[in-house]
């Protein structure tokens, strides 16, 4: 924003109100009708500053010469530095050197850790400690780049070498003493003392390597023991030393026989502390332990600490997310293979038609996989769960964490939106809260998308294309996903549309094909009974032994069965009620209609959250599936014998897509003699006459369910 001069003109009957600046000729002149004065206004406007200096903050001809330089002399920087490693100069060089000496390549992490130097011959001895005096030397070098690797190579060798510790404890380490202020150069100080220093720490990680190899399955270590390391490792003073053992730990093949949540509280600890000073973080410890952690115990990498450990609960401050991304750099296996930003290849058809694009492949897409770690990031990094928040803060964030996101999912805000759609939307509607309070949370990240949809000149093609990509990736979900891309795209003028056979399109590309739109639960056939036109039992395979004593129980009344195969593959979700969630209500959703009770009271599928072998310890001989009413807040389960039990934890299937959205050329979706339909599924008659169509499907898995049906109801007749 310039500050400008702008003169105005005033009367001579008529004040001046607080001039700034006043020209002489006008007070001079007092017999003139009019005066002028220069008032001081303030108009929004760019800077018109250009320099030739190189300081990359100054707009200019003298900026681009001056980054280019910058890179031109980082270039040279690190060729002369590799040329210097390989000529045995520089503490990498003097470290591979020690390491070399040492052997680490031939020697176990429990060799390492408990070695002595009475195990060394004396030449080894005078060139090892020749070796240290050089890494002290460096240390103490005018340049900050070097005395950081020194100081860094003289932690990582005494922490997994205790010759090398001993020695440096009987070296001069009044040359760790810093000599320069730098604030990264203290910490560093700092820890290279107490990591040498600190022989208690050391040992009780070593004897915990060493008497791995005695754990067997089924022994613990003793609680006090866990005590010393679960408080090392809490304590801020320790817990760097102790996160540089801990992802090693979980790598040794003998670990297996340890205490699983000792473990799992060793790593939920350090990043507790992590979170409480992420200032002092080592994000490359911090990234090994993720990933030995979480590949030791079959998680899948960072997914399972994004998932469980980057939330709320467990961070205690937005500055760990905060120093995260400055320490990305440090992460380059974190970042490469889980925040990447998707690359996706696209051709634009005919100019000024409508959504023409044809996409021709896709890169790096874990979005889906993702999304729960994003949003648990953003979530922490703004302490909000508002994506304009969130968005706000990602945009706040200085110009070094901003060339850090540049190539992540947070570099834009549609993939952001993607995320936040995903994260916040979909999992919390399986249980069914509150639809609209839902909806309001995920609605801007709707709206973003939405808004990249629309044909502007300063929303460009590419733009477009991708969001394109992504609001119908998420909206061909399912028909919630559809209805809040809907609800965030009533802002605009144009509605949000698209053809079945374009998110086919996007979904084959993406590489998930048709079987993608397959739910998580899946209605493979359902058998009914009916007395007297009301609905009794739903039964499925694991129910057909029950069908002999349902005609038993009905034996003279009229009783008919009826079968509803899913031969239309219709996919299908299955919503959760409980206390939480409260009552069941049809409204806004497809529940598959069961039938009718006694006074004509629509009856819709419900089945048990209790697995088989619970409902046997709770007595349950009662099938999986029952019938509840609109408006229900528990199902009841019915015995052959007739008794019930009331549970109020279960699910109801409803229809995956808007039934207009499945087509199916199968007869059975246009059979006109289907029974209580519910879009393409639909009752067929079984028993006593059984609908031809029935026999449409040639599936082999079909024709051996009707075969154990046919013997069930025939058995049943000889009743």
């Amino acid at each position: 924003m310039d500050v400008v001069f702008v003169a105005s003109e005033v009367a001579e009957d008529q004040p001046v109100r607080s001039p700034i600046v006043t020209s002489r000729r006008s007070w001079q002149k007092k017999e003139r009708k009019h005066h002028y004065c220069a008032m001081l206004a303030r108009f929004n406007s760019r800077s018109t500053i250009s320099t030739n200096a190189t300081a990359p903050n100054l707009p200019g001809p003298g900026r681009t010469l001056g980054l280019l330089l910058n890179d031109l002399g980082k270039r040279l920087e690190l060729f002369i530095n590799l040329l210097a490693m390989r000529r045995g100069l520089g503490p990498r060089a003097v470290a591979r050197e020690i390491r070399l000496l040492r052997q680490h390549n031939k020697m176990s992490p429990t060799d390492q850790r408990t070695a002595t130097t009475s195990s060394l011959s004396k030449r080894h001895m005078r060139e090892l400690k020749k070796l240290c005096g050089k890494i002290l030397k460096y240390s103490r070098s005018r340049m900050l780049a070097t005395q950081l690797q020194a100081l860094d190579e003289i932690v990582d060798l005494v922490t997994f070498d205790a010759v090398v510790r001993a020695i440096f404890l009987e070296s001069s380490l009044d040359l760790l003493v810093a000599k320069y202020k730098e604030p990264d150069l203290i910490t560093a100080t700092a820890r290279a003392l107490s990591c040498v220093n600190d022989t208690k720490t050391h040992t009780i990680w070593s004897d915990l390597i060493s008497q791995s190899q005695c754990v067997h399955e089924g022994i613990q270590l003793n609680d006090s023991y866990w005590a010393s390391l679960k408080n090392s490792i809490s304590d801020p003073e320790t817990s760097f030393i102790a996160a540089r053992y801990l992802p090693h730990t979980f790598l040794l093949k003998e670990a297996v026989g340890m205490v699983f949540d000792n473990l799992l509280e060793l790593f939920v600890r350090y990043v507790s502390v992590a979170s409480r000073d992420p200032g002092d973080v080592e994000w490359s410890t911090l990234s090994k332990c993720v990933k030995n952690f979480t590949s030791a115990y079959n998680h899948h990498p960072f997914l399972f600490f994004g998932n469980h450990f980057l939330t709320p609960r467990h961070i205690h401050s937005n500055a760990f997310a905060a120093n995260m991304i400055q320490g990305l750099h440090h992460t380059l296996d974190f970042t490469s293979s889980y925040l990447t930003s998707p690359q996706i290849g696209f051709l634009q058809g005919a100019e000024g038609c409508e959504l023409t694009f044809t996409y021709t492949y896709v890169r790096n897409w874990t979005l889906d996989d993702r999304a729960i770690m994003c949003g648990n990031f953003l979530t922490v990094l703004s302490g909000s769960y508002d994506l304009n928040v969130q968005l706000s803060c990602i945009r706040n964030l200085n110009v070094t964490a901003q060339e850090h996101l540049s190539s992540t999912v947070f570099a834009h805000e549609i993939f952001m939106a993607y995320c936040h759609l995903e994260h916040f939307f979909r999992p919390s509607l399986y249980k069914l809260s509150s639809s609209s309070s839902k909806w309001r949370m995920v609605l801007p990240g709707a709206q973003i998308l939405s808004r990249y949809l629309q044909f502007d000149s300063s929303i460009s093609v590419e733009l477009r294309a991708v969001a394109t990509f992504l609001a119908v990736k998420f909206a061909s979900k399912d028909r919630y996903c559809k209805k809040v891309m809907d609800l965030g795209a009533r802002h605009s003028s144009r509605p949000f549309l698209f053809t079945e056979e374009f998110a086919e399109h996007v979904k084959e590309v993406v590489g998930e094909g048709p079987s993608s739109s397959q739910a998580p639960f899946d209605i493979w056939w359902l058998l009914r009974s009916r007395v007297g036109g009301v609905c009794r039992h739903i039964l499925n395979i694991e129910d057909i032994c029950a069908v002999e004593s349902i005609m038993r129980r009905y034996s003279g009344r009229d009783v008919r069965a009826e079968i509803m195969l899913n031969y239309t593959n219709t996919a299908m979700l299955s919503l959760e009620i409980n206390k939480k969630t409260g009552p069941f209500r049809t409204t806004g959703h497809y529940p598959i209609l069961a039938g009718y009770d006694d006074r004509g009271d629509e009856l819709y599928v419900a089945f048990s959250v209790l697995t088989q072998s619970l409902r046997v310890s709770a007595r349950m001989s009662c099938g999986q599936y029952a019938t509840i009413k609109d408006g229900a807040a528990s199902a009841a389960f019915t015995e052959l014998c007739g008794s019930s039990h009331t549970i109020q934890r279960f699910r109801v299937p409803v229809l995956r897509h808007n039934p207009c959205d499945i087509t199916s050329a199968h007869p059975i979706s246009v059979h006109n003699q289907r029974l209580d339909p519910t879009g393409p599924l639909a009752w067929l008659k079984y028993w006593p006459e059984k609908d031809p169509v029935i026999l449409l499907c040639p599936s082999e898995n079909v024709t051996n369910l009707l075969k154990r049906l046919d013997g069930a109801f025939s058995r049943a007749s000889k009743i």
